[in-house]
């Protein structure tokens, strides 16, 4: 049955098909180079199936274009400027795990969440000037909270973390950022262990 997601994705299919067709490339060569299937190929170019941003990505890669071309996302002058602003404190963040400020303050649990929450609909949104600004603030105390609990507390906190660390992947994403995008999977992916949710962990394969 034919994929009926989002017109975006298939917005996507028809710009990879677009710049594919530009350079001169079958839809083999282009999948060799990804790689992939060339049946993939053929089902995102026609819509059938969503373009993933891992495929997305690899499409930018392989054809040597900026992500955004593909995507169509408008992050171009003073806005991509600005969420680019956000990207040192946000490595900042995720490189400082192991050095937790220990002198920070933490709040509960639930102002945690609400915050988590809040981020994520910043990231669905596509906010990513708003969603850098407010990562590595929440992140560093998510790091502190979670070396400072243990139990189900800890389990509960690293859930969470997972969760804001999705938001550094849609940012990287959405600039083109693809290190810092694989450093953030790898972390969503660590954290959703360490919370030993079997959903959770199950959601980031």
């Amino acid at each position: 049955m034919p994929y009926t997601g989002d017109t975006a994705g298939e917005r996507i299919g028809r710009r990879i098909a677009e710049v594919r067709k530009a350079r001169g490339l079958t839809q083999l060569q282009l999948a060799q180079r990804i790689p992939c299937s060339k049946s993939l190929i053929a089902q995102v170019e026609r819509g059938h199936k969503p373009a993933t941003p891992s495929l997305t990505a690899g499409a930018a890669r392989a054809l040597h274009v900026r992500l955004e071309q593909l995507t169509g996302q408008p992050y171009e002058g003073p806005q991509r400027g600005r969420v680019y602003g956000t990207i040192p404190d946000i490595q900042t963040a995720m490189l400082s795990w192991d050095l937790p400020d220990e002198d920070l303050p933490v709040r509960s649990y639930d102002d945690l969440a609400a915050d988590v929450a809040r981020a994520s609909a910043l990231g669905r949104k596509a906010k990513y000037a708003k969603l850098g600004l407010m990562l590595p603030p929440l992140l560093d105390e998510l790091s502190t909270a979670c070396h400072a609990a243990d139990g189900s507390e800890r389990e509960r906190l690293f859930g969470l973390l997972s969760e804001a660390y999705a938001g550094v992947t849609a940012i990287a994403y959405a600039v083109g950022l693809f290190d810092l995008r694989s450093q953030a999977m790898d972390r969503v992916q660590w954290a959703a262990r360490e919370s030993g949710d079997p959903l959770r962990v199950a959601r980031t394969q």
